[in-house]
């Protein structure tokens, strides 16, 4: 088994749409599925769409040697209507 890799990396995804519509795009789990999603078909995802909220999300599947595991934590930093949400992912 290779060692686990960790790395850092910044989305910038741009709507052309109200920040309030993204806002309330994001906050709906479904919708936020459209944007931000893990790989394979067994994905979970636990949400907490608040200021200190944490979000998890967890996946594994198939890869040539095995299979690969994935979980991102990340921690809503700032929550604002008229500007785009932050958050820290590890």
């Amino acid at each position: 088994m290779e060692p686990a890799r960790h790395d850092t990396f910044t989305v910038r995804i741009e709507v052309d749409a109200a920040p309030e519509r993204v806002l309330a795009a994001f906050a709906e789990t479904e919708r936020r599925r459209r944007w931000l999603r893990m790989p394979g078909s067994s994905a979970q995802y636990e949400e907490d769409f608040r200021v200190g909220g944490v979000d998890t999300a967890r996946s594994a599947f198939p890869v040539p040697r095995g299979e690969q595991r994935l979980r991102n934590t990340a921690v809503h930093l700032e929550i604002a209507k008229r500007r785009p949400a932050a958050a820290a992912s590890g």
